[in-house]
């Protein structure tokens, strides 16, 4: 019987994570779900039947960790699932049907009731970890000295006979076929919709570029100025917002790997789940608002398909603009397309929205009120207005579903706030500020040239 002892020399557990090893001996893998820090207390040292104990959060990447850890040590066969459940993605679930019932054609969990168990770790893996675990048990509790009991009531098992699985022969053909950071140009397709996976493997650093379909592209360095230099030369990356995560969190592995300490990569920007953060935008007049707006969904935007049957792609971000007084200039910018249909736009809105005149009774007849909405159509977009008059300014308050931010946002502001004037002319006060929020403010991919160069010019980006 080979018994093999995780060693220095073995680089074992192989990937960096939030995990401890308590004991080479230990034959349990504790796995504490969401509750991040529960693996940190210290009466887990006192058992020696724990091998690692650690957090997961995800029912796909973490588990494909998961199983590469364990895996490469023979003597883990037991399973031990506590702490509190991560919402929507059930990770417990996913792990006990994982042992249970295995994956399917396409490596997705079978019944598993998460948002996405799908595993990208490979199928061969996946049978060995199935095979390794004899044991697998799940309990609702953070308490240590439960958790303990339940470690220690787990029944034991015989170590596998052979050796355990080669990860370090797996990782050396990664390497080996990954594309180098001192490697040729290679051109490769820019995947707006996948994301980057950091890991620290064998004194490396891995990112991992995987779209929803689950291709993968890897690059493998020893710092992180390498790999940033070899993303840029392959062009696989076009959001600024995500750039700078990405850079930082290559950094913080690479000082995890000099100090041999642990990395767990910061998951703000990996899969999407977090949705982008609206940005308020103050500005001067409206044709500030524009540029600016401009600059915060070419920064910060989230690069999108426009629809499930259409090959264009565009860049979205929820924003918020206010400008305190709209008549001060200009009032559209010099760059502004169809800059010379301003005031016919403006007409063809003004024109066309109905409820003005009962709008303008409603507040002469109260001026307080707060219950007016003005809805109108502009540019295809349905707009929600609501005026409001605060000492003795007429005040816009206008809301979008979604907004072209190059094309139709300085327009679209134009003519709104013509006709806050025309109103405010009506009631006898002044024309005030103008707030609008647009939940998807846009860019169209086709465009984001001529926005760089015209942010260029403005001193926006560099």
């Amino acid at each position: 019987m080979n018994l093999w002892m995780p060693s220095k020399n073995n680089y074992w557990p192989p990937l960096k994570g939030a995990y401890r090893v308590i004991s080479q001996h230990g034959d349990v893998a504790v796995i504490t779900r969401a509750s991040t820090d529960l693996y940190n207390k210290e009466e887990f040292d006192k058992c020696s039947r724990i091998a690692i104990i650690g957090s997961c959060t995800t029912e796909n990447v973490g588990i494909d960790k998961i199983i590469t850890n364990i895996i490469t040590n023979g003597k883990i066969r037991c399973v031990l699932i506590c702490g509190d459940e991560s919402k929507g993605h059930n990770v417990g679930d996913a792990i006990n049907n994982l042992v249970i019932e295995g994956v399917d054609a396409d490596k997705r969990i079978i019944k598993a009731t998460g948002d996405d168990p799908r595993l990208n770790t490979k199928r061969v893996m996946i049978e060995r970890f199935r095979e390794q675990i004899t044991s697998i048990k799940m309990i609702n509790s953070i308490s240590p000295e439960e958790i303990i009991k339940a470690v220690n009531e787990m029944p034991l098992a015989d170590m596998l006979e052979d050796y355990p699985y080669d990860i370090e022969k797996e990782a050396n053909e990664l390497i080996n076929n990954a594309i180098k950071t001192s490697g040729a140009k290679i051109k490769l397709r820019d995947d707006k919709k996948g994301y980057f996976l950091v890991e620290l493997m064998f004194n490396h650093i891995i990112l991992r570029r995987r779209d929803k379909g689950r291709a993968e592209k890897v690059i493998v360095g020893r710092s992180a100025e390498e790999i940033c230099n070899k993303i840029l030369e392959l062009k696989l990356i076009k959001n600024l917002g995500q750039a700078m995560y990405l850079a930082r969190e290559l950094k913080t592995a690479e000082q995890a790997l000099k100090n041999s300490s642990s990395y767990l990569q910061n998951n703000e920007n990996l899969e999407g789940d977090d949705y982008p953060k609206p940005v308020l935008i103050e500005a001067l007049n409206l044709s500030e608002a524009w540029v600016k707006a401009m600059a915060q969904v070419y920064l910060k935007g989230e690069d999108n398909a426009v629809g499930k049957y259409s090959d264009a792609n565009i860049r979205e971000l929820p924003v918020i603009i206010h400008i305190k007084r709209v008549k001060t200039e200009p009032l559209i910018h010099h760059a502004a397309p169809k800059l010379e249909s301003r005031e016919v736009y403006a007409k063809e809105f003004i024109e066309g929205t109905k409820q003005v005149d009962e709008a303008v009774k409603a507040l002469k007849r109260d001026p307080a009120t707060r219950g007016l909405i003005i809805n109108t159509k502009q540019a295809s977009s349905l707009v929600l207005i609501q005026p409001r008059i605060n000492n003795g300014f007429l005040n816009f308050f206008a809301s979008f579903k979604s907004q072209d931010a190059y094309n139709t946002l300085p327009l679209d502001s134009y003519a709104i706030t013509r006709l806050q004037e025309q109103m405010a002319r009506e009631l006898g006060v002044k024309t005030g500020g103008y707030t609008q929020t647009t939940i998807s403010m846009q860019l169209q991919d086709n465009l984001i040239e001529t926005v760089e160069e015209l942010l260029r010019s403005e001193n926006l980006i560099e």
